[in-house]
């Protein structure tokens, strides 16, 4: 059985996620998947990737270059983009603003770095790429 390769791209300017997400993924439980991690380290590069859709699913920073992920995804929405984009956020107070709070009702999914482990980022990236197909 061919394994299933998942492209993932994160965006966040924090290297330290990105290399903590690509340990995480390294440890998946699923023998029948596989995962192909990019990083997009600031606002451009994120815009672009997400604009050029050539993954599965986006995983976004809502502070990526302290201009929020909220401004990427308004301009996201007016593409219709057709994959999963979930938020990653530090769960602190400043996921209380308006605009962070509009967009994440919008958004696929939110994760929260302070919770993040290998089965959870495995099934949330599993579970919204597997429902954006349906």
């Amino acid at each position: 059985m061919k394994r299933q390769v998942i492209k993932i791209t994160l965006i966040d300017e924090d290297e330290d996620d990105f290399i903590l997400a690509t340990d995480q993924l390294k440890n998946h439980h699923d023998p029948n998947c596989d995962y192909e991690l990019k990083w997009c380290s600031n606002f451009q590069e994120g815009l672009a990737a997400l604009k050029a859709q050539a993954s599965d699913i986006y995983i976004l920073d809502h502070m990526i270059d302290c201009r929020g992920g909220c401004e990427i995804f308004n301009e996201l929405k007016k593409t219709h983009l057709k994959q999963p984009i979930i938020f990653l956020t530090n769960n602190n107070d400043d996921d209380s603003r308006s605009d962070f709070c509009a967009a994440r009702k919008e958004s696929d999914g939110l994760l929260s770095k302070r919770y993040l482990s290998e089965s959870i980022l495995e099934q949330a990236v599993q579970f919204y790429v597997r429902n954006a197909h349906n």
